[in-house]
């Protein structure tokens, strides 16, 4: 502990520069800067990866609060590479409806994300009653082709194109799964939405709950809309 405040201090006095020059030509000794960072340079540091690091974004996703991580790490390995809210959330791989992304600023810096937060609306494109199918059907030719695997996550649904991407949220806990449509289904009157068990125990749900379903748009966040 001692060593570190030791470093703490030697980093804040005027001098430091010297100093940690001489440490990093001391890794030379092993072929180069340490692990191929200089660390006389901002955010190629240890200390500018704690600070990276310690700032999360704090994310409000249908209520749910959460932080994002996993921009801070980029942030510190691309040396300052993400600028927009829209880059935030490319790299925590985050899935939005058209409408979403629409409404959020994903042209937003990305200091204004770690100050402010995202928050994630719902922009529900159907809602209603949610089940779940499994006994019979593992294993079995689903409408897409591929075997059906309950404990996998997946969904069937009347209408909506194979393979498309949804968001299932159920109101009553906040919990959310998103799904791949792989079959066609439910054929119980009333109902929207057949779960695999996997996706069904995402949600904490019996055997049929109420719930929202979201239309992701997987080219929500192409690159290049904020320049």
């Amino acid at each position: 502990m001692a060593g570190i405040m030791g470093i703490g201090v030697l980093m804040s006095v005027a001098h430091a520069q010297p100093t940690t020059d001489k440490i990093t030509k001391s890794w030379e000794f092993f072929g180069g800067p340490l692990v191929g960072i200089d660390i006389t340079q901002v955010r190629q540091n240890i200390f500018s990866l704690v600070v990276d690091f310690a700032r999360p974004i704090p994310l409000i996703d249908h209520g749910n609060e959460g932080n994002l991580r996993a921009p801070s790490i980029f942030q510190f390995l691309t040396r300052g590479h993400l600028a927009t809210v829209q880059d935030a959330l490319r790299v925590s791989h985050v899935l939005l409806t058209s409408g979403q992304a629409g409404s959020i600023g994903l042209c937003r810096s990305y200091g204004d994300a770690l100050k402010n937060g995202i928050t994630i609306p719902s922009d529900a494109w159907q809602k209603g009653i949610a089940s779940w199918y499994g006994p019979g059907f593992h294993g079995r030719t689903t409408a897409s082709g591929e075997k059906y695997d309950k404990y996998g996550i997946s969904a069937a649904h009347k209408t909506l194109p194979l393979g498309s991407i949804v968001r299932v949220v159920r109101p009553a806990n906040g919990a959310m799964v998103i799904v791949e449509i792989t079959d066609r289904g439910p054929y119980v009157a009333g109902r929207i939405i057949d779960l695999s068990l996997g996706a069904k125990q995402e949600l904490d749900m019996e055997d049929i709950t109420n719930v929202f379903i979201e239309r992701i748009n997987p080219s929500a966040l192409t690159r290049g809309t904020c320049q």
